[in-house]
């Protein structure tokens, strides 16, 4: 009696163990058709999802930051003109591609220097009335630098746009005004977002 309820219990469990097995796979082909099912249901639901957020982003009205502006003098160095082939043949021959760099002190209010403008210009286009420029530069300060580019010309009045910058202007934005007084002197003005 003792064997057959040790076969017994042997038996049962062998088919428990089974019936467990093939339960198991029969779970498994049922997940897999669910997910099989519901896939494309989920990837209509995500695509949904995303379009509703872009939508709701481009509907939402942009509330600018408050601009802060920062005014320097600015005393320029003395031009470092590169001039790249084909050779200029007189003074001021110069032509698109060549190109000045330059590394400028700004000033506060009281003509203390409080950081520096570095950067290059590059001819782009040249004409007989006018010249384009393209102009690349970073403004370093006490908390960090600020990157700014764009197109202007020769004149003394240029307007570049404010890229990004790090430390304190980490993720600022805006626009950068360039005043050359004519006497190696001028103004810059950040106006940052």
């Amino acid at each position: 009696m003792s064997t057959t309820r040790t076969h017994s219990t042997t038996s049962t469990a062998a088919t428990a163990s089974s019936s467990t097995t093939v339960r198991s796979s029969s779970q498994r082909r049922s997940f897999r058709a669910a997910r099989a099912a519901l896939r494309p249901a989920a990837i209509v639901a995500v695509a949904i999802g995303t379009a509703a957020a872009l939508t709701g982003a481009a509907a939402a009205p942009h509330t600018p930051r408050p601009a802060h502006v920062l005014r320097y003098g600015v005393q320029f160095s003395a031009p470092n003109v590169i001039d790249v082939p084909p050779l200029q043949q007189q003074p001021g021959d110069f032509q698109p591609g060549d190109y000045v760099t330059f590394s400028d002190d700004l000033l506060d209010v009281h003509g203390k220097l409080v950081g520096t403008e570095a950067g290059s210009g590059m001819i782009t286009r040249l004409d007989s009335t006018s010249v384009q420029v393209f102009y690349s530069m970073a403004i370093e300060l006490a908390g960090g630098q600020i990157a700014a580019q764009g197109i202007a010309s020769n004149a003394p009045d240029k307007h570049l746009v404010i890229t990004g910058g790090t430390g304190t202007y980490l993720n600022v934005a805006g626009d950068l005004q360039l005043i050359e007084n004519g006497d190696g002197t001028g103004t810059l003005t950040l106006t940052l977002r």
